[in-house]
């Protein structure tokens, strides 16, 4: 007998996404009207899905440290699966759909520009001792983003759970 799993994921008021993620109203604004974010709008109302939570605690932690705007976006949209997957509920019922190990990537990584991954912090470690990651002036030029704690964080700030999780056997 096959089982049907289905996660439904929460919306979110822009005040609400402002007290989960620390995003202001009007950034969100200037986020959408630029092109970095995309709310639900059934209404007139703006609404956000959980998955957008991580994407904008991502983007605001690497542009808050001075990271362009470019590779902003491409570490948040690196940081999303990870985080999405530690928010969602596991179904204890059901085997594994994928082989995706919510534990890594941990860290998303803006070095010289680039963003990387790494699942731990003695990956994160040996990442850096194995590389130069200093500028001209020798400052190191690295902005790390914990998936994880933003998981955590993220968790601890929401009002209903971002997804629910619906198995019909």
């Amino acid at each position: 007998m096959a089982r049907i799993v289905r996660y439904h994921e929460a919306d979110y008021t822009p005040s609400e996404v402002e007290a989960i993620t620390g995003v202001s109203g009007d950034l969100q604004r200037d986020w959408r009207r630029r092109g970095f974010l995309e709310a639900k709008s059934d209404t007139k109302r703006s609404r956000f899905r959980a998955s957008d939570l991580g994407y904008m605690m991502a983007l605001k932690a690497f542009s808050d440290a001075g990271v362009s705007v470019a590779a902003a976006k491409d570490a948040a949209s690196i940081a999303v699966l990870p985080i999405v997957a530690r928010l969602a509920p596991r179904p204890t019922s059901v085997p594994p759909m994928t082989s995706f190990d919510p534990s890594s990537p941990r860290f998303v990584i803006i070095a010289k520009g680039e963003a990387m991954r790494a699942g731990s912090a003695d990956a994160l470690r040996h990442l850096f001792d194995s590389t130069d990651w200093a500028d001209h002036l020798g400052n190191p030029v690295v902005v790390v983003f914990d998936c994880e704690k933003a998981s955590r964080i993220i968790l601890s700030r929401v009002p209903r759970p971002p997804f629910v999780l619906e198995v019909d056997e």
